[in-house]
Formats: C-alpha cells, structure tokens, sequence
C-alpha cells in the first residue's frame, strides 16, 4: 500500500466516524425532541379528560339549584368557557384546571411547591369571563385541599364539586 492510498483510506475512514457522530448526535437530538412533544400531549390528554369529568360532576352538582350548567361554551375573546353557570341573575365562567393547587407568589400564582406558571391563568379566565359578562372562577378539581381566595378579580377555589357549589352559592348571595 502506498502512502497516498493509505492517507486516502484513513481520511474516508475518519469521515465515516465524523459522519456517524454527526448521525447520533442527530438520533438523540430527535428522541429529545419527540419525549419533549410526547410529554405534552400527555398533559394535554390528561388535562382534556379532567376536564369532562369535572364538567360532569358540576352537572350533577348542580342539578337541582338555582344554575344551569353550560359546557365548552364559546366566548368572543377566543378560545371557550370550560363551565358556565347560569341563573336568573348570575353568570358564572369557570376554568378547570389540572393543578393539585395554587397560591399566591411574587409576581403572580404559582403552584402549591412555589414553581412558577408558563402561563397566567387568572388572566385568561378574567378575559373569558369579561368577555360575556360573567364572575370568573378558577376551579382545581384535583385539590385535596379545601381552599377559596380571590386573586385579582378571580375567584380561585380547590376542592371538590361540592366546595365549589358551596363557596359560588355564597358569593353569589
């Protein structure tokens, strides 16, 4: 073997090592994104299926007071009311949200563990709200804690089906 088809071989077997580098840090560039992707859409499965079960559960609250409940009710700001309730003289737009609980924080709501929001849900569902003339509610059904507190114009309950019918029947009267 000559010295040029020996610098020839190891040349192409060098840019053969490159390129397979090259390929697994591609190969795991694509896993990490597609676990990224994946873990949101569970969240979001998570989040859609919480939210028809809590729906169902104000309906069967609520069934016999005063409310009648409205579910994924379009608003003109955008987007939907996960619940409205609707009396004579009441209007209730409530968002449900897959949290186990939120308390107040420097700069805003955050979780029960002070990790922050990517995202201000007060703000969301007072614009949701004003946006038909409704009281905004924040609802997390997923609370064991029993808790109600207004957070700049935003009922914030935790809890049950049954805490929340208690605490709106209160503000309201």
């Amino acid at each position: 073997m000559t010295g040029a088809t020996f610098v020839a071989a190891l040349s192409a077997a060098l840019a053969l090592r490159i390129q397979s580098y090259y390929l697994v840090l591609f190969a795991i560039a694509c896993a990490a994104f597609a676990w990224k992707h994946y873990r949101s859409y569970r969240v979001r499965v998570f989040g859609k299926r919480l939210e028809k079960r809590a729906q169902k559960a104000l309906k069967r609250a609520f069934k016999r007071s005063r409310f009648r409940v409205q579910c994924n009710v379009p608003c003109p700001s955008g987007g939907d009311i996960d619940a409205l309730l609707v009396s004579a003289n009441h209007r209730c737009a409530i968002e449900i949200k897959s949290w186990h609980g939120l308390r107040p924080g420097k700069g805003g709501l955050v979780k029960l563990n002070g990790q922050p929001l990517n995202k201000d849900p007060a703000a969301q569902t007072r614009r949701e709200a004003s946006s038909i003339g409704a009281r905004a509610v924040l609802w997390m059904p997923l609370s064991k804690r029993e808790k109600a507190f207004v957070y700049q114009g935003v009922l914030v309950i935790m809890g049950r089906e049954r805490f929340l019918k208690r605490i709106i029947e209160r503000s309201l009267s």
